[in-house]
């Protein structure tokens, strides 16, 4: 079983969240109150990290910090901390991905609105007139016909 993010947090209900094995001599509500304060520290702890590791990010990017110092710090190994760096930049030019993806999705016309024209192909659309050389032709735009 592949082991959890340090990241993730349980989105069980606390409803669904109940013992599976109880003897006569515990108290089941004791169980399930005890069940729900572990999954409470737990996910404090993903966040916790989270905050951790955007802090190291923040303070790397502005360098105000050693990485040696940072390790020091967190308790943790220079490595690590490289690791740490590296695993917040990813997420953070995925987001930024993703996020740029969508603004353009939005603007994009929808599929079955859009009609081409007959001589789509041969470049000469009036989209690509208006553009001219932006178009990567070069040169003055084509004339009309």
């Amino acid at each position: 079983m592949p082991r959890a993010h340090r990241y993730s947090t349980s989105d069980l209900d606390h409803a669904e969240l109940l013992p599976t094995w109880t003897t006569r001599s515990h108290h089941y509500g004791r169980q399930i109150e005890a069940m729900r304060e572990i999954r409470v520290l737990s996910n404090n702890i993903a966040g916790a990290h989270r905050e951790r590791d955007q802090l190291l990010a923040a303070l790397a990017l502005s360098q105000s910090l050693s990485r040696a110092d940072m390790a020091r710090a967190a308790g943790l190994s220079k490595p690590r901390i490289d690791q740490i760096l590296y695993e917040v930049a990813t997420e953070n030019a995925r987001r930024q991905q993703s996020e740029g993806e969508e603004r353009v999705r939005r603007h994009l016309p929808l599929r079955s609105t859009t009609r081409r024209s007959p001589r789509a192909g041969d470049g000469n659309s009036p989209q690509r007139r208006a553009l001219g050389p932006i178009a990567g032709r070069g040169g003055p735009p084509p004339p009309d016909r």
